[in-house]
């Protein structure tokens, strides 16, 4: 499994997570995580976005199984949807000339529920998984005031945008370990097949 790049709303690295948060250093450590702000007050990918995603993930995951396979000059097949940036002759220059070794395979519009391994059943999964996680702080913050004798009337949740924040790491952590198993997306790469 290819790590995350998380993207947050906001204009400066105060929208991020901190470093203090549970789950970073496994996170940016282990996971290779990437954490990035759009710039913007949406946390849907921009052209700068999906540079540093081909640039910090993309590009060392396919380096790394040119390497393994010792085919340093192996062409690589990128599969991605038809999301507005993708499309754009910006990106699409950007990559040809950057990385002309990687060639994008369009998902058709409307069919990524088909073709696309995330969609089909991969995104299932880890929002459950990221579900369950977030759940799990909100019982286990009710029971603490429950266990310090606030009444259940009185029970109050933080929903201050930092606390979120520092609490999504530990969610995708959680999500990206109930995804990252061959045979989940060997099961799902099989359902896609038949469309191909």
């Amino acid at each position: 499994m290819l790590p995350f790049q998380a993207i947050y709303s906001g204009k400066s690295p105060a929208s991020l997570p901190t470093s203090t948060a549970p789950g970073y250093s496994k996170a940016t450590g282990d996971l290779k995580f990437r954490f990035e702000y759009s710039k913007s007050d949406n946390h849907w990918s921009t052209m700068e976005t999906m540079k540093s995603y081909v640039t910090n993930i993309l590009v060392p995951y396919f380096e790394s199984h040119r390497a393994n396979l010792k085919l340093p000059n192996q062409i690589c097949i990128w599969q991605i949807d038809c999301w507005s940036v993708h499309r754009s002759l910006e990106f699409r220059s950007w990559m040809a000339t950057t990385y002309p070794w990687i060639r994008i395979h369009f998902v058709p519009a409307n069919c990524t529920g088909l073709f696309q391994p995330c969609d089909v059943g991969i995104q299932q999964v880890l929002k459950l998984a990221v579900r369950r996680s977030a759940l799990s702080d909100i019982v286990d913050h009710t029971m603490d005031q429950l266990s310090r004798g606030i009444l259940p009337s009185q029970i109050t949740f933080e929903k201050w945008l930092p606390v979120v924040q520092d609490g999504s790491v530990q969610w995708l952590v959680n999500g990206y370990e109930a995804i990252n198993n061959p045979e989940i997306v060997q099961k799902v790469v099989l359902l896609c097949i038949p469309y191909h």
